[in-house]
């Protein structure tokens, strides 16, 4: 929350460094939600409008982390230079499996999933990696939607590989996932992140 003077309309546009709005809402002391040329005091609160959507997002049914994401991963992220190749040298500690040149073993996918699920963004420590049933909370769907850097969110990338603290949208290396790609993670995690 930030201590702010009125500020005469109830609404405030605001952009973030990256991909998502974000809105300055005026929440007044008496809860009267202000009016233009007010004198009074009140709080602003930042509202992420990503995390909205990610509220009214419908989820597919039945979406396989193993049939049908890690195919997703394996061709988009899963370079050697990026979060493929050797365990040890996945950028951002983030091995998400071998590239699409490999068939992932059993133990492979057991890796991938137990690295992401409800385990804290070492980038946006407020997030989980995936937070089962929340999309809006989950660092790495923010990454695919370009939604990662909102207003009030706290990044510590470090090595600083990006001139954003909270680097950049993912994938670097291709134009991105498509809307029905990245609609199959949504609908993965809405649906509790199943190991399937």
């Amino acid at each position: 929350m930030i201590r702010r003077a009125a500020l005469g309309t109830g609404l405030l546009l605001c952009r973030a460094v990256l991909g998502c709005e974000s809105y300055a809402v005026d929440a007044w002391e008496d809860g009267s939600g202000g009016s233009a040329g007010a004198e009074s005091e009140g709080e602003v609160t930042i509202v992420d409008t990503c995390a909205s959507f990610y509220e009214r997002f419908e989820p597919l049914e039945g979406v396989s982390f193993e049939q049908d994401l890690v195919p997703i991963l394996q061709k988009n992220c899963n370079a050697s230079i990026c979060h493929g190749g050797e365990l040890a040298s996945a950028q951002a500690t983030l091995w998400l499996g071998p590239s699409d040149d490999q068939a992932p073993t059993a133990d492979d996918l057991w890796f991938v999933y137990r690295s992401l699920i409800d385990v804290q963004s070492t980038v946006a420590p407020q997030l989980a990696l995936v937070r089962s049933g929340d999309a809006a909370a989950s660092y790495f769907m923010r990454k695919l939607d370009d939604c990662h850097d909102p207003e009030g969110l706290d990044c510590t990338l470090e090595p600083p590989l990006s001139a954003k603290p909270c680097g950049d949208a993912m994938p670097v290396l291709s134009a991105g996932l498509s809307e029905a790609e990245r609609n199959l993670f949504r609908s993965w995690i809405a649906n509790g992140a199943p190991e399937n």
